[in-house]
Formats: structure tokens, C-alpha cells, sequence
């Protein structure tokens, strides 16, 4: 299907989609990954698809892609008074990724949508939606894990920290999450809500050492922490491999609980 650009005038945003060109209807269990990145311009998307290695990605694990843009090029990750309320977007953009248009679906004269309508529209599954943050983006997920728990199984922040703000308005919820150079609060925040202690370091194929942390009673309440400045590219295939493969979050309770993925 490729790349799309949507706007959502509901709410004044916008953001890009990627569709892989696969089966909208599958018995695979399709996962979303929403990118928080500075800028909007579709140029800074290209890259991570052609040259950060998203696309094949997407194609071979069968992943929509999310973009969506910030206002000014920045994300508020501090819940600063003011600025774009990026939290209360965050669910509308997560609803728009199922279709490439925001056109009405044909409908029967009772208001049901058509077997076509609901044959044309995605179905990423809804325990298994993942977070990239990068930039001022990295801290923008860092603040959703925290407040907006439940429509989100795992994140991967390339830097950035949680604010006090979000710090203050979390819901403590266990969150699973690939923290690089995150600071030691960061760190903290995420080891308390999932009540993780150090277990056995893994290794990428690269040989990079991870340090690893999880629940005893529920290994998918599980930390991958890095340090360095290894290229985005790899991140992001380790970030599948060590963390976003790995676990689901159902919706159990309130906010959901962490679990092992289990595709079939």
C-alpha cells in the first residue's frame, strides 16, 4: 500500500501512515508502531523507512506504521500549559490508523457499515500497539507510557527523560520499555511500576551487551536498558527483537497488564 498522508481537521493534526502491502484481513496478528519524531515533513519519514530499515520492517512482520507530526517540530513531553496537548491526541491518532482516508464508510440505512467498508479498513490488534520515540519525541513517549498506560505494550526512547509533569500525572502502570541513555529518574519511574530487579544481561547479534531488567512473578514486565550511541537502524531491529516481540499488553483491568506474545 505504501505511504499516506492523512489529516485529521477534527483536531487541526496531521500525521503519515505506512501500509505494507499485504492483506488488510489476516490471521496474522498485526502489530502497530506509532514514531514520535521532530519535524513533519515527509522527508524525515522516507529516511526512517528506506534508511533506518521501518519498511522492511513493516513488510516482514506485517506492522502499520504511524507518523504523526508534532506542532512547531516538538512534542509536549512536559505538559506545559499553553502548548499542544499531545496526550489528548495521542488516542485519535492511535483510532486513525486503520484507514488510509478520513471519508465516511458506506453504511446500510440502518448505519451499519457495509461487509465491503469493514473488509476495506486495518485491523492492527489492540494489545500489541508499540511506541518509537526519538528526539523531543523520546520523552514524549516516555510521558505516554506513564499517563496513558492501557493502549500501549511497549516503548522504545532513544534519549529523553520523563518530566515531573508527567512524573506527577502518571498512572503507574506497568509499562515495558527500551530505555537508551535514559537517565537514572527515568530508569526508577519504570523499574517501580513494573517492580523489576536485575536479571540475566542479553546480547544482540551485534554483541552489544543489554542490561535487563524484569518482574519475578511476570518476566514481560520487562526493562531493556542501553547505553551508547549505536545507529537508529539497529535500535529499532533490537528494540523488536528483545522487547516488542516479546510481550502484548490485554486489556485485563483498568489499564491492562503486561504478557508474553504469543503469535500463532
Amino acid at each position: 500500500m505504501g505511504l499516506v498522508y492523512k489529516e485529521l481537521k477534527d483536531i487541526g493534526r496531521s500525521m503519515y501512515l505506512y501500509f505494507p502491502d499485504q492483506e488488510k484481513r489476516t490471521a496474522f496478528k498485526r502489530s502497530l508502531i506509532t514514531v514520535f519524531r521532530d519535524g513533519d515533513d515527509e522527508a524525515s519519514v522516507r529516511e526512517l523507512l528506506e534508511q533506518q530499515g521501518m519498511k522492511k520492517l513493516a513488510e516482514e512482520k506485517e506492522v502499520i506504521l504511524s507518523f504523526p507530526n508534532p506542532v512547531n517540530g516538538t512534542w509536549n513531553a512536559g505538559l506545559e500549559d499553553g502548548k499542544a496537548d499531545d496526550v489528548a491526541a495521542f488516542q485519535r491518532f492511535q483510532d486513525a490508523c486503520g484507514r488510509e482516508s478520513e471519508a465516511p464508510l458506506p453504511c446500510h440505512p440502518n448505519g451499519i457499515p457495509t461487509h465491503e467498508a469493514m473488509m476495506s479498513v486495518w485491523h492492527p490488534m489492540n494489545d500489541t500497539k508499540y511506541l518509537i520515540g526519538l528526539g523531543s519525541g523520546a520523552s514524549m513517549v516516555c510521558t505516554l507510557a506513564a499517563c496513558v498506560a492501557r493502549s500501549i505494550a511497549g516503548i522504545l526512547a532513544v534519549g529523553g527523560n520523563l518530566s515531573e509533569a508527567a512524573r506527577y500525572s502518571a498512572v503507574n502502570a506497568p509499562m515495558a520499555a527500551y530505555l537508551v541513555n535514559a537517565g537514572s529518574g527515568t530508569l526508577n519511574y519504570f523499574r517501580v511500576v513494573n517492580e523489576a530487579v536485575p536479571a540475566d544481561a542479553e546480547e544482540t547479534d551485534g554483541g552489544v551487551g543489554l542490561q535487563i531488567y524484569s518482574n519475578r512473578r511476570n518476566p514481560a514486565r520487562r526493562i531493556v536498558v542501553e547505553k551508547g550511541d549505536r545507529g537508529l537502524g539497529e535500535l529499532i531491529v533490537d528494540a523488536w527483537d528483545h522487547l516488542f516481540s516479546k510481550v502484548r499488553r490485554p486489556d485485563t483491568d483498568a489499564y491492562g497488564d503486561m504478557e508474553p506474545r504469543m503469535d500463532l
